[in-house]
């Protein structure tokens, strides 16, 4: 079965890390995928291995080698206007609309006639399905598909030694409202009072405003001696980062207002890190308060730091965490599990009459 899989921008973003983890792993069960992007935001070096699997171009082309290479489904992320180029072809794929951004604005395509060319709809987790039933008028079949964490964050960890340095309490993500940087840093200022040699790390970019406003934040910031910003990181590096995390005693920690899997926490999870993260979904689909990390209530800043704290002052909880933390994540997002999962979703809408 041959697949492409339709995506806007090539950057180096969560949807494109679980597209490369997809170009390796899925001939193996028997499919051929292939991703077209339709503008090159600098992100080539993600796909440096697979590149022949890669196309980049416009939506006239891409109907081109729709008609010229016997695709069998057609796989569209959060990209509307590959969907209403559909719309006049004599002869389509199968078509799925894979919904995968958190961004509300990102999502108003849901309510078009567009959505009408999709034969089922794919998220990645159950808050994300209870989003699209809510926001699509009449949507077809919506699966839930797991993303894969891939195979740098599978490997096995070493085995703990002594605590390494000052602990690191870091944050991973976008520098937008959405992530939510503002209120990290605010976490990050309670916890320096009360543990002084905490390190903390922001890892994450943004646009030129974001940034320009994230460090005049941190210019204002009670933590800002003690203030790492990991800006660019390359994504390849961060199976290492977090290891080094975890190995400080240290945690990870969310401060996002909304969701639609939260790839960055689950990879930390993957790599044994004690994580603290809101208790909303889709956080709560992996994570039961103090069984795989502390869960707080969302936007209580004091109650994310009392969690924060308590972690770095308990070795042996800490542990515990990212232990079963690791475990629940490859349960179910390890590569081969996750995989396995989008190819029978996929081989169910080629053969549906």
């Amino acid at each position: 079965m041959n697949v492409t899989f339709v995506y806007r921008y090539l950057t180096l973003g969560g949807v494109e890390v679980v597209l490369r983890s997809r170009m390796h792993a899925l001939p193996a069960i028997g499919i051929q995928p292939s991703v077209w992007f339709l503008a090159d935001g600098q992100g080539r070096s993600l796909f440096a291995d697979c590149a022949q699997r890669v196309r980049i171009g416009d939506l006239r082309s891409l109907e081109e080698h729709l008609r010229d290479t016997g695709v069998d489904v057609l796989s569209v992320i959060d990209t509307p206007d590959a969907l209403e180029s559909l719309a006049g072809a004599p002869h389509r794929p199968k078509v799925v609309l894979e919904v995968h951004t958190p961004y509300a604005e990102n999502r108003t395509y849901l309510r078009s006639p567009a959505i009408r060319m999709a034969d089922t709809i794919f998220v990645p987790s159950e808050h994300q399905r209870q989003i699209v039933l809510r926001e699509t008028s009449r949507p077809p079949e919506v699966v839930v598909v797991p993303n894969p964490i891939g195979g740098a964050f599978e490997a096995p960890l070493e085995i703990p030694g002594p605590v390494v340095g000052a602990p690191i309490v870091a944050w991973v993500g976008r520098l937008d409202w959405l992530k939510n940087w503002g209120s990290f840093l605010r976490v990050a200022g309670r916890v320096s009072r009360l543990v002084p040699e905490a390190e903390f790390w922001v890892v994450g970019s943004g646009t030129v405003g974001e940034e320009a406003e994230f460090e005049r934040y941190c210019r204002r910031s009670s933590a800002m001696r003690r203030l790492r910003w990991l800006r660019g990181q390359p994504h390849a590096t961060m199976p290492r980062l977090f290891d080094e995390i975890r190995a400080s005693g240290g945690v990870v920690v969310s401060t996002s207002r909304g969701e639609s899997f939260g790839m960055a926490v689950a990879e930390a999870m993957a790599r044994g890190c004690a994580v603290v993260a809101p208790r909303c979904g889709p956080f709560t689909e992996f994570i039961a308060d103090g069984v795989e990390g502390s869960l707080y209530q969302p936007g209580r800043e004091a109650e994310a730091s009392e969690a924060v704290v308590s972690l770095l002052s308990d070795l042996r909880r800490r542990q515990r965490l990212g232990a079963k933390a690791r475990e629940m994540i490859l349960r179910s997002h390890a590569t081969d599990v996750a995989l396995e999962a989008l190819a029978l979703a996929l081989k169910a809408v080629e053969t549906r009459s």
